[in-house]
């Protein structure tokens, strides 16, 4: 008899998903036909470099690098190759590929989300959220590489609690094919924004401790599919990637992957530790929120100094210390000034970072700009009670939801490598999210960097409601100490 009613309790739901995921096609296509990219700033250099590649070619695009990294730039470039034969816009058909990548995360974030075992409610609400928010609705409509990414980060998760699982009681050959999985995602990844080059080694981590661990318990088959894993990991991303800063060491005759890493890091460890005022302090803590927050309190200048302009100002002048360096070396000439700036005020620059850092928890904002909405929209979306509101609710949520996550992380830890799956999804979230945070730190902030990450967000709210304020379904009744 309860099974009959979990039945149909379940059909009941699956329609309900089904209307969710309608309103928000609707809602997309309405957008689609009614806003326009704006192409300025990066939003330019992202066009520019997909006409390059689409009208001249590979070739030109590395002649003339090291440029962004490829991945957006080569969808822009097909985007505009489809558009030609279609007598389309090109940022037509970039929105419809975009929109598809939005509803992608929308999939993903569903499996992660009934892998949490969050109940249907709350995902309805969740998958909702992700096709209205303000802030991943920019991020779809403009040309910025981050809905790129956005998909690719919880299919990262998801295909790592997999393998995990995998290891314990699944054929090597699956442990294999989810090697497999899991590099491509992080090679897709690593050509959009070259930062997960290093977060894909922060995540062969805890499959290195697996591999000693069973090692010294005798677990030979375990051994054997960490091994078979890793091996199959660092075999497809590390010679792609070296593969691709040789060909731009070849035609523009420096071994690197980006345009971008070491000017922004120079620029960003001389603000960082420049003589500053107390007033500047204060600012830095007042622009977490946002820059908005700070100039209610402190002046136009003081606000600039704590964000991205003034690091570009500031990195300005590193070409003069390189004048005479050999292309080959000007970046590591650029990194030993940066350890050079480090070392002159360590304490201050290990405090800044960590300040500017706590802008990713702000990541929900209706007011981006870089998309043209309709009249309505944009006077609902400028509201001061809309964007004030709805952003202090999110990084709120954020703030205790991700407290509470690491705290269940530490209390359901339990011993051995067999996790409850829920910790598992839970552990590869954190270490997404502390890893991306961290390694962005060291470069500036903005909103959009932050979206990479809001599904991964929006997974810890979830946990935390469900187990928070929902007491009769948590996770410690079902899975005690974190095991299975």
């Amino acid at each position: 008899m309860n099974t009959n009613k979990e039945v149909s309790y379940n059909r009941d739901f699956s329609k309900a998903y089904g209307v969710v995921f309608l309103i928000c096609i609707f809602y997309w296509l309405y957008l689609l036909l009614n806003t326009h990219m704006a192409i300025k700033f990066d939003a330019a250099g992202y066009e520019q470099l997909g006409e390059m590649i689409y009208k001249m070619g590979w070739l030109e695009y590395f002649k003339t690098g090291p440029n962004r990294e490829p991945l957006y730039s080569a969808a822009v470039a097909g985007s505009m190759y489809i558009g030609d034969l279609i007598s389309r816009p090109y940022q037509f058909i970039q929105a419809i590929l975009q929109v598809g990548l939005l509803f992608l995360t929308q999939i993903l974030t569903l499996l992660l989300l009934k892998k949490l075992k969050i109940n249907h409610w709350i995902t309805l609400f969740v998958i909702l959220y992700l096709g209205f928010s303000p802030s991943l609705v920019n991020a779809t409509f403009s040309l910025f590489s981050e809905i790129i990414v956005i998909p690719l980060v919880p299919a990262i998760i998801y295909f790592n609690v997999l393998a995990w699982e995998a290891m314990q009681n699944k054929p090597t050959g699956w442990v294999a094919i989810l090697g497999f999985c899991c590099a491509l995602f992080f090679l897709l990844a690593i050509f959009a924004k070259g930062i997960f080059q290093y977060i894909f080694y922060l995540f062969l981590i805890p499959y290195l401790v697996l591999l000693v661990y069973s090692w010294f318990v005798r677990r030979r088959d375990i051994v054997l599919k960490v091994f078979i894993f890793v091996l199959i990991e660092v075999i497809m991303v590390s010679p792609s990637v070296i593969s691709y800063k040789m060909m731009n060491s070849r035609f523009n005759g420096q071994y690197e992957f980006t345009n971008r890493f070491a000017e922004l890091l120079y620029g960003n460890t001389v603000k960082r530790t420049n003589e500053i005022s107390a007033r500047i302090w204060g600012a830095h803590i007042a622009s977490i929120p946002g820059a908005g927050v700070c100039r209610k309190f402190f002046t136009e200048q003081e606000c600039r100094y704590c964000e991205f302009q003034q690091a570009d100002d500031l990195r300005s002048s590193l070409p003069g210390l390189l004048v005479g360096v050999p292309t080959d070396q000007r970046v590591g000439t650029t990194v030993a000034y940066v350890v050079e700036r480090f070392w002159q005020k360590p304490l201050q620059y290990l405090a800044l970072t960590v300040i500017e850092s706590l802008r990713m928890l702000f990541w929900e904002s209706s007011q981006i700009g870089m998309v043209e909405y309709p009249q309505w929209l944009s006077n609902i979306f400028n509201a001061n009670i809309f964007s004030d509101g709805i952003r202090f609710i999110a990084s709120l949520l954020t703030i205790f939801a991700l407290c509470f996550v690491i705290s269940y992380l530490f209390n359901e830890k339990g011993r051995g490598p067999v996790k409850d799956e829920r910790w598992l999804v839970l552990y590869f979230a954190v270490l997404m999210i502390l890893g991306y945070t961290g390694l962005y730190a060291l470069f500036s902030i903005v909103t959009r960097y932050a979206l990479v990450i809001a599904p991964v967000y929006l997974l810890c709210i979830a946990f935390f409601i469900q187990n928070k304020f929902l007491p009769k379904s948590p996770a410690k009744r079902q899975y005690p100490h974190g095991m299975r």
